[in-house]
């Protein structure tokens, strides 16, 4: 290999090198802010489902005939499915419906496999919700969930998914870097060190 190639290939590796740290630390960057914003959009969303959870349990309530049984039961049943965990509990303290009394397996399984998914430390949570009939106090909806939020399987794989592309958008953005800078800079002969005197110069 000649003397100018040499030069070229030093100097390519020297800013590939440098690219290739500047990449590096943008895609953590990113990948750090996609997660954040990602988390902090699950957290909003599942707290207003919670917040309209209350709201659905008490309209199942008539002032004439007290609580209707069987949607209270389609209710729960539905939010299990959906990660929250509910006990409601009538304004005597008497439970209305149970999920962990419905299946208490389920209820473990569900929370295990949260905690696989979600990528932040977190813990099982219980957050009472009062229900309300017009104006009365009608019971309350105890609400358990893997917090601070929790990642369904759908929600894990779009969140992978979205990382995957960052990563392969950096690395196509790293390989045309490297590409770049073989023609910015063609070969060309290092120059020679000038050992003459300084008092001959």
């Amino acid at each position: 290999m000649e003397i100018k190639d040499l030069y070229r290939d030093r100097r390519v590796l020297s800013y590939g090198g440098l690219a290739l740290v500047v990449v590096f630390i943008m895609s953590i960057a990113a990948s750090m802010c996609l997660s954040g914003q990602f988390g902090a959009y699950m957290l909003k969303q599942q707290q207003a489902q919670r917040s309209e959870l209350a709201s659905l349990l008490s309209q199942q309530y008539n002032q004439s005939q007290g609580w209707d049984s069987r949607a209270l039961g389609a209710i729960g049943i539905n939010s299990l499915h959906g990660g929250m965990i509910i006990k409601i509990v009538g304004p005597e303290g008497n439970v209305l419906w149970d999920a962990r009394l419905y299946n208490n397996w389920l209820c473990e399984q569900m929370i295990t496999h949260h905690q696989e998914l979600t990528p932040v430390e977190g813990a099982y949570v219980v957050q009472p919700y009062p229900l309300i009939s017009g104006s009365a106090l009608v019971g309350t909806v105890e609400i358990g969930y893997y917090g601070p939020y929790y990642f369904s399987q759908l929600e894990a794989d779009f969140l992978r998914g979205m990382h995957l592309r960052l990563f392969g958008t950096s690395l196509a953005l790293l390989l045309l870097t490297w590409a770049g800078l073989w023609f910015v800079f063609p070969g060309e002969k290092e120059p020679e060190p000038d050992f003459t005197p300084w008092y001959k110069k």
